[in-house]
């Protein structure tokens, strides 16, 4: 995406909240409008029913960086909620779960057309709730729903194509080699969801599962031909201190699963061709951001970021390398990010991003 698309002008940039790391009173809050950039955006589901999700705009600007909540800027209302968003032909595509709709955006947050997605029961609709959305080749998004299926919606008609059962409340997916990998959680918390069910493109069939440890979520990137995985177990309420989220690697040419280490969210970085991985199980103290070079197998320390309260998702630019790392401290207050450079240098904290921010994305 081409730099300064966004130039919302003068009368918007009162708008914007300005955060830095350090003391913000160094920091020049006036003078001219610096240019912006318009290719990082987060994605926030908000609260239960209190239709405060959002999809914000980061516009880095030399020594600004600038947010606005660009869905509710250009629409005058409320997205609900937002779980996942992709990009396809120059639109977003927002996947949101109980307002149980796909949302197509322009890059600048105009509403294309927004998709209802129910089913019919008799004469009830009931709500498929898509959950996580990924760009495919042919102008096609694939997106998951707790139906329990896999859904292809064309880029340009907007048409739901086709969907294929997968397995119980499906989650995070990822495309690679001609196939969707779909991670088919433990929503129950009866300890029965433990694969990743494979889904051939070109036929739209389930070939079959992989089985990974219990629970994989909302975490699951692809590095060279590898497809990475976080299960987050069964999580234990009476001693919290006891749980852990593994990651495991998947060959995709044999299915092979190898466990790897504990880690919570990963990324990819292709400027490296490493992982950056974050550690912070809730209710256990560890908060660690390390680099993992699968090819040297070494995990290398980023950056401290033990003062951080409940770091939840990391993300990386993949034309700068730079580290986004989000913070959902509590329910009752904004989401917030921090961004370091890829050595580890803070170039930015604190910056309010909306309720329950669940990832950030890059329009590169």
């Amino acid at each position: 995406m081409k730099k300064n698309l966004f130039r919302f002008g003068l009368a918007l940039a009162t708008l914007f909240a300005v955060v830095a790391c350090g003391d913000d009173a160094d920091e020049k809050k006036d003078g001219p409008v610096l240019p912006i950039t318009s290719d990082v955006y987060v994605v926030g589901a908000g609260n239960w029913g209190d239709n405060n999700g959002s999809v914000y705009n980061l516009s880095v600007a030399s020594v600004n960086i600038e947010c606005v909540d660009i869905y509710r800027l250009q629409n005058g209302r409320g997205i609900g909620d937002a779980q996942d968003l992709a990009f396809a032909d120059g639109k977003m595509f927002v996947a949101c779960t109980t307002s149980s709709k796909v949302e197509v955006l322009d890059m600048y947050g105009k509403v294309v057309k927004s998709i209802s997605m129910t089913n019919k029961d008799g004469d009830k609709d009931i709500n498929v709730s898509p959950r996580y959305i990924a760009a495919g080749p042919d102008h096609k998004v694939y997106f998951t729903a707790y139906s329990g299926k896999l859904y292809k919606m064309d880029t340009q008609t907007y048409a739901v194509e086709s969907e294929v059962a997968v397995g119980d409340y499906p989650e995070a997916l990822s495309i690679v080699n001609g196939k969707a990998y779909v991670n088919l959680s433990d929503h129950t918390a009866k300890g029965i969801g433990k694969s990743v069910a494979v889904v051939d493109l070109a036929s739209f069939t389930k070939t079959g599962e992989i089985e990974v440890e219990v629970n994989p979520y909302n975490q699951s990137v692809v590095l060279g031909s590898d497809l990475y995985v976080v299960s987050n177990l069964v999580y234990d309420y009476v001693n919290p201190e006891n749980n852990d989220n593994h990651l495991q690697r998947i060959n995709t040419t044999n299915n092979a699963v190898e466990y790897l280490f504990p880690a919570t969210s990963i990324a990819v970085d292709p400027t490296t061709n490493t992982l950056v991985c974050l550690y912070a199980v809730y209710g256990r103290s560890e908060r660690t951001l390390f680099r993992y070079n699968p090819v040297t197998k070494q995990q290398t320390p980023i950056a401290d970021i033990s003062a951080l309260k409940s770091p939840s998702q990391v993300n990386v630019d993949p034309r700068t390398g730079n580290i986004y790392v989000i913070e959902n401290a509590s329910y009752d207050v904004p989401s917030t990010l921090y961004i370091y450079d890829r050595n580890g240098n803070c170039l930015k904290s604190g910056l309010q991003i909306g309720y329950g921010a669940q990832s950030v994305k890059f329009a590169r």
